[in-house]
């Protein structure tokens, strides 16, 4: 895994890499809260915004794939827009081949 991929916003992402994001992050944090439970709410936190802020990249990276602008992701924001957006996010197929933001998974910090 290339972690520095993780904390930047050029390139592109997959669907299928932005998918292993999201459930990868939903099961290390799970296993984590699981083993530590209540004495490790510091670290928790302090992963969690990581996750967070890396997540934010992977989702204009996201947008990136799909050729459109990473401002667009502010849209998670509105209540109700915010899951038709998502849905948008993971079932619509990228631009194929290059596009103005690089070639595909060129923002991939996934290296299989």
């Amino acid at each position: 895994m290339d972690f520095g991929k993780l904390f930047n916003a050029d390139g592109r992402l997959g669907r299928r890499d932005w998918i292993i994001w999201i459930i990868g992050v939903y099961i290390v944090c799970g296993i984590i809260a699981w083993i530590l439970g209540d004495r490790g709410q510091w670290v928790q936190l302090i992963l969690g915004v990581l996750a967070g802020i890396a997540g934010i990249f992977m989702g204009i990276k996201r947008l990136h794939d799909l050729d459109k602008s990473g401002w667009l992701y502010l849209l998670g924001i509105i209540p109700i827009v915010s899951f038709f957006f998502a849905l948008y996010l993971i079932f619509f197929k990228g631009t194929e081949g290059d596009n103005q933001y690089g070639s595909p998974n060129s923002g991939s910090p996934f290296t299989f």
